[in-house]
């Protein structure tokens, strides 16, 4: 679930910016073989999700590429507000990196 989602205040929220977490949600799992917000319930969960400030794991854990990195902090981003958009991320460098 997205912080918007987590967030009891909030009563609508957008289908493409919670599919943009998702994606980063996917990606984190996919790098890093555990999810980004972690508790032992639901309810801790979602609170994790809406408060705790996102950690990604040292080189130690898994060396990434920095625009990689970029790109999940990006994706993960709370602030729905600032939350990069699809179009926005497929018209930026990462993906012209080699």
């Amino acid at each position: 679930m997205s912080p918007e989602e987590c967030d009891p205040d909030t009563f609508s929220f957008s289908g493409k910016a919670i599919d943009v977490w998702a994606l980063g949600v996917t990606m984190f799992c996919l790098l890093y073989n555990r999810t980004p917000f972690w508790g032992e319930t639901e309810y801790q969960i979602m609170e994790a999700i809406r408060t705790e400030d996102l950690k990604l794991p040292g080189d130690d854990v898994r060396s990434i590429r920095d625009s990689t990195r970029e790109v999940l902090l990006h994706l993960l981003e709370k602030d729905v507000q600032k939350r990069v958009k699809i179009d926005e991320l497929l018209e930026h460098k990462w993906f012209s990196e080699s």
